[in-house]
């Protein structure tokens, strides 16, 4: 009460506390904004340009574009990647007037020719075959002012944005396309140089032919280097990482457990009524299909013939399984049937008939075809709704056992006659079926099958061991010098090296692209993780599809590479074999001397071999490959004359022109000009965005939310 008596009579005082503490409050959060281009620095995932990038814009498209992506990071990498493309295009349209109006919008969601995120949208992924009938009912949909599904209503707002970018960058890229040009005198020396055919002679000595030994000195790497600073200047601070992996494989007792867990089952699989719910709830699998001996998995091929209808023999190893396998029928079935349909759709939404309505009017084009008054094939091309066959009269070709749904194929290979017509309905409707051919191969039995499982996976207690094992090298040795020392000569440990990475990077060679591969890297990257470090966190990886842990994983950071130019140990790794390619090919060509090829050919005791109709435009030669220096020394070589050593890109060579032969022929300036002009122009819109981002102020911060 003492307190509530001292508030009161103090009342103004903590009024002004309070709204002191919201005015900071606010100022924070406007100060937070304003450094992010207006976003919350709680959800800055980036700037580009000066303007934040907004992390819920960013889960908005990636939902919109990529949900149900198998590739998790590498949406993520694409919907960045989009985001920044976007930025970058808004303002480049902006700045030089570059829009696209909302009738030219509408006809790239609705036209005649779709974009290409609309059209696959509105493909069906098997066929590839566009529905354009669904595509305009979203088109009524949205201009009658429909309420949309909400999620729908998300996805088309991100593509109708996706698009209307698409366009823009479409179009700057043909602005800046139109002003390439190709100067005269280059073309006239591009097709002067085109029309020369060159035969000639030539000696190869491979790199690895000379005998001492060759190294390379640091002096000699940034030499290199020197020559070519922007091929190797890094953007990024890079991270090495060294790992420590144990796959976890299952120990003989884990296999007697689980053929004895299988063994556990037989019994009822002998009795059951529903052989295929029992496979499926079995991890095994069963088919109505029918197969040949020789179809059947290879140990049961010698074993199924000699069973009786419901015998069950197992269990039986293979591919690192068990299994047991019931014989649930045979028969006699074709090899393949040759027929054609007329299908009467039954979806309704696309203009099709009631079920009943569509078993009606095929009975009436059956009774037309029994009474001779019209052909299969004309009202095939009439009325199917099959629009692939059916200009072709329904024709289905031949086909094997289980290409068709089932009704269908039940109806073609179990009681068909050639010439018969069957009546069948499926899920796309009404078929009318004519059998033309009953093609047997031979007239042995098929068996039908099914197939109960147990997959042979390292049990609980196999992992769990394992499990402790490792996590007790990470409590002793927390250096990766103490790790190194404590698995030496471990056989069931591996030792690899992977990166560099990037702070984004989510691939890890080796080890594959996932969550955990992700958080490796993630630890690599943080600030106190020094080259040395053991991370503390014992990494697992699922098999995906069994489900049990298969690796074991152990990080430690290799090295730490900053942004600018590498050190020399880094550049090495990246560049020693060019240069001491170069070394050899020095020393090779050193040794050398006259111009007799068949004497420099012995000297290296390799053979004097030809080429012939090389081109300046020969991108590969025979025998040799891409060798454009070659090329170029024979181009410039008069008949006759012997080059000296020409360093290639996989040996040293001296080379002869025999012969030099030109077409006579006028030049025709216009066809090469525009020849050369889309050469160039094709690669614009990629090489355009390249330069566009490098020139752009983009920071990056997406590490701090996945």
């Amino acid at each position: 009460m003492a307190l509530i008596g001292r508030i009161r009579k103090n009342f103004w005082f903590v009024l002004v506390l309070i709204f002191m503490a919201l005015a900071a409050f606010v100022i924070m959060d406007m100060v937070g904004a304003n450094q992010a281009g207006g976003v919350s620095g709680q959800f800055n995932i980036g700037e580009i340009n000066g303007e934040g990038v907004d992390y819920r814009d960013f889960q908005t498209i990636e939902q919109a574009l990529y949900s149900g992506s198998g590739d998790i990071y590498g949406a993520k990498q694409a919907v960045w990647d989009y985001m920044v493309e976007r930025a970058i295009i808004k303002e480049e349209a902006e700045e030089n007037g570059f829009v696209v109006p909302t009738e030219e919008l509408k006809a790239l969601l609705f036209g005649a020719s779709p974009a290409p995120i609309v059209r696959q949208m509105y493909s069906d992924p098997a066929t590839g075959q566009f529905n354009r009938q669904a595509l305009l009912e979203v088109k009524q949909a949205i201009e009658g002012g429909q309420q949309l599904n909400p999620t729908f209503e998300m996805r088309w707002a991100e593509i109708e944005k996706q698009v209307r970018a698409s366009k823009l960058q479409e179009k700057i890229s043909i602005a800046v396309a139109k002003g390439l040009y190709t100067p005269t005198w280059m073309v006239q020396d591009s097709d002067d140089r085109g029309k020369v055919k060159m035969d000639f002679e030539y000696v190869k000595v491979p790199f690895d032919m000379l005998e001492e030994d060759v190294a390379v000195s640091d002096d000699e790497i940034m030499e290199f280097v020197e020559k070519r600073k922007d091929d190797y200047i890094m953007d990024e601070e890079t991270r090495t990482i060294k790992y420590f992996n144990m796959d976890v494989f299952p120990t003989s007792a884990d296999t007697a457990l689980r053929r004895d867990e299988l063994i556990g089952l037989i019994d009822e699989f002998k009795v059951t009524d529903n052989d295929s719910l029992f496979a499926i709830n079995n991890e095994g699998f069963f088919s109505p299909y029918f197969n040949k001996k020789e179809d059947l998995p290879e140990p049961i091929q010698e074993v199924v013939p000699g069973m009786e209808v419901g015998e069950v023999y197992g269990p039986y190893e293979d591919s690192g399984n068990f299994f047991a396998v019931k014989l649930t029928d045979t028969a006699n079935v074709p090899d393949s049937v040759t027929a054609q349909h007329i299908l009467i759709s039954t979806n309704l939404a696309a203009g099709g008939m009631a079920v009943p309505e569509a078993m009606t009017f095929i009975d009436s084009l059956k009774n037309l075809i029994d009474r001779r008054v019209q052909t299969f094939d004309s009202l095939a091309i009439k009325h199917s709704t099959d629009q692939s066959t059916a200009i072709n009269g329904g024709d289905l070709g031949t086909f094997q056992q289980g290409r068709m749904v089932g009704p269908f194929n039940q109806a073609c290979f179990f009681g068909s006659r050639e010439g018969g017509l069957y009546t069948v309905t499926t899920q796309f409707g009404v078929h009318l079926i004519k059998v033309n051919d009953i093609i047997y191969n031979d007239r042995d039995n098929d068996y039908q099958v099914a197939f109960i499982r147990n997959t042979i996976t390292p049990s609980d207690e196999t992992q769990n061991n394992l499990e402790t094992e490792m996590s007790n090298l990470i409590i002793e040795n927390r250096s990766l010098e103490e790790m190194e020392n404590a698995i030496e000569g471990r056989e069931d440990i591996s030792v690899d090296i992977a990166g560099p990475f990037t702070v984004n990077d989510y691939l890890i060679e080796g080890l594959g692209t996932d969550q955990t591969s992700r958080d490796i890297i993630k630890w690599s990257f943080e600030e106190d993780v020094e080259p040395g470090s053991v991370s503390p966190e014992l990494y697992t990886y699922s098999d995906a599809i069994n489900y049990f842990t298969n690796k074991f994983v152990i990080a430690s950071l290799e090295s730490i590479t900053p942004a600018g130019m590498p050190s020399v140990s880094d550049l090495r790794l990246t560049i020693e074999d060019q240069v001491l390619r170069q070394k050899r090919g020095d020393l090779i060509a050193g040794k050398m001397s006259g111009s007799d090829l068949n004497a420099i050919a012995s000297q290296w005791e390799v053979e004097v071999d030809s080429i012939t109709n090389a081109t300046f435009n020969t991108n590969s030669l025979p025998g040799l490959g891409n060798e454009p220096k070659v090329v170029a020394a024979a181009l410039d070589l008069s008949e006759g004359s012997v080059s000296s050593p020409i360093i290639g890109n996989s040996g040293v060579y001296v080379i002869r022109v025999k012969a030099k032969t030109e077409t006579a022929s006028e030049p025709n300036i216009p066809f090469v000009r525009s020849i050369m002009n889309n050469s160039v122009r094709s690669q614009t819109a990629l090489k355009l965005m390249e330069s566009l981002k490098s020139k752009a102020e983009i920071s990056d911060s997406r590490s701090r939310f996945f």
